[in-house]
């Protein structure tokens, strides 16, 4: 053996169950190895070495490995990495629904931008599921392509059959099964049936639905409105029923206006998203509330993003959701980047300044980064109309968050590294100044240490010495080796003293010049 088995047999194998998962989360860790890791079919390793490897592309020969997990739960993280296309579309055709599932909801669970999510080969694979889970993500994904959802809905299980074909059905099919559906004994499935966007309810049930609370306010929103109906909902003593009535299409000039006076929040925050609600009637909704919230988009307006003249005009609007939504949109005219860029409030400001950075005043640039501690701050330092000479001062600012940012914006002199290199922040003098790689020697110690780091209280969970250095991305890799050896030899022990009779956690692997 090597002198480097030394140090590591001098602790108990029983103890040595810290190793694996620390190794997992290495991220230098090479490929050969990771195979191996991965060959156990150890199914919180597995995991663990998933967990690790999120965000960054996968090698295929180390998905591949995971991709034949006899875990479930394995292939369903594995779905929403950063893998192959080849194995997207084996894992479409997986036998778990689960793992399916995770294929379909791929969109929402990767965090990476990517040019797409899900290989038209593999939605060719889920455009022949039975399962009515997979069928009813399928049928709701904004990501799936309509032609899919049409397949899917010629073949839709029955509990998702109605609704398949309420959307997707020919009129004739759609419209009769709208009104049994309008019929139905389960107040669930009316109220689903109501809220359809393709119908609205004939004139002759409307009085029926109204009558009937269980579905009352889900009516109101999409019945046909006589005045004397409209005007009858907009006095409704239930302030519900008002907000209900505040998205019916068929609601008069005059109405909308009066339930934009309502006295009831509710009722004119609902009123914010009805369809090109007049700016007149905007400006006649009091946001104090709003102003001190986080918003969220007019979602009519954002639907609306490429009128350059629509979005002009309502930027103009005194209610801060509507100026804050134009100001989220990117390649906004040059008018209305220079109006919001005073706008009198800070979320307006950053969002243009997040959203519009290139058309933006290079001193809206500035403000932004002076004074707002988000993620964003570092994009608009990196901007090259961001003058020098601010990062200069971010260099020298008492503020330590400034010195940070000038430190990322990957534009400093020699000469300002150097300075920042003696930082009073201990953490920023050492990007600038980092120490050493180990020894061998002193990793071998470090390796030995199970005491906590310092700093940090001896606790399960807080990392300690020995579990940080095998995380450390300079840990040779013949070290790496040994280690996950040792792992081996204690899962055996493990496995022994439990009196099961299996084979050992890896194969007895030497990677290429490597010693034994």
């Amino acid at each position: 053996m090597t002198s480097g088995f030394a140090f590591l047999n001098s602790t108990l194998v029983t103890d040595d169950r810290w190793i694996a998962p620390a190794l997992a989360a290495n991220p230098s860790v090479p490929d050969d190895l990771l195979i191996a890791m991965a060959a156990t079919n150890d199914r919180q390793l597995q995991l663990d070495l998933i967990a690790a490897r999120r965000y960054t592309p996968m090698s295929l020969p180390v998905a591949t490995v995971l991709a034949d997990s006899a875990h479930a739960r394995v292939r369903q993280e594995l779905a929403c990495c950063l893998i192959s296309d080849e194995l997207l579309v084996r894992l479409a055709g997986d036998p778990d629904p689960q793992v399916r599932l995770w294929i379909v909801v791929r969109p929402q669970e990767v965090l990476n931008r990517l040019p797409y999510y899900v290989p038209e080969a593999a939605y060719a694979v889920l455009a022949r599921d039975d399962d009515p889970m997979v069928q009813g993500e399928l049928l709701t994904s904004p990501e799936a392509p309509e032609q899919l959802k049409r397949a899917v809905a010629r073949r839709a299980h029955p509990q998702l059959r109605d609704r398949a074909i309420l959307r997707f059905g020919a009129d004739d099919e759609a419209t009769g099964t709208y009104h049994r559906l309008l019929a139905h004994p389960d107040a669930d499935v009316r109220r689903q049936a109501l809220r359809t966007e393709r119908f609205r309810p004939p004139s002759d049930l409307v009085p029926q639905l109204l009558a009937d609370p269980d579905v009352r306010l889900a009516a109101v929103p999409v019945v046909p409105l006589t005045p004397e109906l409209a005007h009858t909902l907009v006095t409704d003593p239930d302030p519900q029923v008002r907000r209900a009535v505040a998205g019916n299409p068929d609601l008069p000039h005059d109405l909308v206006g009066r339930l934009a006076r309502d006295s009831d929040p509710g009722v004119t925050a609902a009123l914010l998203n009805r369809s090109h609600l007049p700016i007149e009637f905007v400006n006649g909704i009091d946001d104090t509330r709003d102003r001190q919230l986080r918003t969220y988009p007019v979602e009519w307006l954002w639907e609306h993003r490429d009128d350059v003249e629509l979005l002009d005009r309502y930027s103009r609007a005194r209610h801060v959701r509507y100026r804050r939504t134009v100001a989220g949109i990117p390649g906004l005219a040059p008018e209305t980047v220079r109006r919001l860029a005073t706008d009198e409030d800070f979320a307006v400001r950053l969002l243009l300044a997040e959203h519009n950075p290139e058309r933006v005043p290079v001193e809206l640039l500035v403000e932004m980064v002076r004074t707002w501690s988000g993620r964003s701050a570092v994009a608009m330092v990196r901007n090259p109309r961001f003058p020098a000479e601010v990062v200069d001062q971010l260099v020298r600012s008492d503020d330590s968050s400034h010195r940070w940012l000038a430190y990322l914006s990957d534009r400093l002199t020699e000469a300002q590294l150097a300075l920042l290199a003696d930082d009073p922040d201990p953490a920023l003098a050492a990007r600038l100044d980092p120490p050493a790689t180990p020894s061998r020697a002193e990793f071998e110690a470090r390796l030995a240490d199970p005491s906590p780091l310092p700093g940090h209280d001896p606790h399960p969970g807080h990392p300690t010495v020995r579990e940080t250095a095998a995380r450390h991305r300079q840990l040779p890799v013949e070290l790496m080796w040994e280690l996950w050896r040792r792992a081996e030899l204690a899962a055996a022990s493990d496995l022994s003293g439990a009196g099961v009779e299996q084979p050992s956690l890896v194969e007895k692997a030497t990677p290429a010049g490597s010693t034994s």
